[in-house]
């Protein structure tokens, strides 16, 4: 006949969605239980025969942070995009090994946050630039000359999406003038 050491404690812990809950075995034989209502009970035996029961109540489960990192898989050259993890959390571990909040990137690669936040909690994110566009170039007419009180149309041998002149202008041609 076996013999029983039956105790009942009920301790309280927190849990964090989506993380793998463990007993610990130590030096158990075996141990099996069952969850029911948040409170989840457990027999552990020994090698010898002996065993116990225990009780584990659930009293916080909270919910993991979620991080979203721009996907835009797309750079320029000589450009830089600065990749954020988010707001609010107690630490960010970037796969660069920084702990900021934020990544200034210029680089094609593969970027990686793991934020935790106040509840111990944590989740990750990453994103990878995939392409490297070359800035426009030679988009200017050769140099020319204009008479004292001329005028000069210049606008750029290719059609672009956006233009921004020393003068301040935005349209896709300016007038020079001698004034």
């Amino acid at each position: 006949m076996k013999r029983g050491f039956p105790f009942r404690h009920i301790k309280q812990v927190s849990l964090y969605t989506y993380n793998v809950f463990m007993l610990p075995l130590t030096r158990y034989h075996y141990m099996c239980y069952r969850k029911r209502k948040r409170v989840i009970y457990n027999k552990a035996g020994t090698e010898e025969g002996c065993y116990s029961y225990d009780t584990l109540e659930i009293v916080n489960v909270f919910k993991n942070p979620v991080v979203a990192l721009n996907k835009d898989t797309t750079l320029c050259i000589g450009d830089h995009k600065v990749l954020d993890g988010g707001s609010g959390y107690q630490n960010y571990l970037w796969n660069n090994g920084s702990t900021r909040r934020t990544i200034t990137i210029s680089h094609l690669g593969r970027y990686q946050v793991k934020v935790t936040d106040r509840n111990g909690c944590n989740s990750s994110d990453s994103t990878t630039i995939t392409i490297l566009f070359p800035p426009p170039a030679l988009f200017l007419p050769v140099d020319t000359a204009v008479c004292s009180y001329g005028s000069l149309l210049i606008r750029p041998t290719f059609p672009y999406s956006s233009y921004l002149w020393s003068t301040g202008e935005m349209t896709k041609s300016i007038t020079i003038k001698n004034s």
